[in-house]
């Protein structure tokens, strides 16, 4: 078996172990499939890893990073907070129109693991998908575009309601699917709504 530095071994594992969880689900996968598809031991994944079910939250986890730099990458170009907000939401709702996206047939799998194993995968990965919003939106309160919320309320997570509200609608009643007029709709209702007057 051929040797491979520790990250480059953590790593492939992370990626085989996405891929298996994404193509059959938590429970149909064992941690001796993975290792084989990684070309290591059993022993060598649990070094890593000490448990299928830390294994699947950091595949959760790094999928939802990955979302996120996404999100913050389309985010640099534009010159407006709104601008900014909208294409970050654009790419936000590829990866939502997707039902078949790693992210979303792995968090529908997140319920497979007990109480004990879980460690709150849904607010983590939501932290992780809303911050880049956030962080706009707290910039646009900074310099008196928008008006602050009350607190224990996050103006991307209703952004991300209204969204998927919309995108339910359209996949639900009209049989289509979202579009970019879809997400620069919900951006105005919103944007309008908490606009400083």
């Amino acid at each position: 078996m051929a040797t491979t530095p520790a990250g480059e071994g953590r790593q492939r594992i992370l990626a085989v172990a996405e891929e298996l969880f994404t193509e059959r689900g938590y429970q149909a996968v064992s941690i001796r499939e993975i290792a084989q598809g990684c070309a290591v031991t059993n022993a060598a994944l649990y070094y890593y890893f000490p448990s299928k079910a830390v294994l699947f939250d950091e595949v959760m986890e790094q999928h939802a990073e990955r979302l996120n730099a996404r999100m913050r990458r389309a985010g640099e170009k534009p010159s407006t907070y709104r601008a900014k907000v909208e294409v970050m939401l654009v790419e936000y709702a590829k990866v939502v129109a997707d039902q078949c996206s790693p992210f979303f047939l792995m968090l529908r799998e997140s319920h497979m693991l007990s109480d004990i194993e879980k460690r709150n995968p849904w607010g983590n990965l939501i932290h992780a998908l809303l911050l880049p919003l956030e962080d706009v939106m707290q910039q646009a309160v900074q310099n008196d575009e928008l008006q602050p919320l009350p607190d224990g309320y996050s103006p991307a997570a209703l952004l991300i309601g209204m969204l998927h509200g919309q995108i339910q609608y359209r996949k639900a009643c009209l049989g289509r699917s979202f579009t970019n007029k879809d997400v620069e709709l919900v951006v105005t209702l919103f944007w309008e709504g908490l606009k400083v007057r």
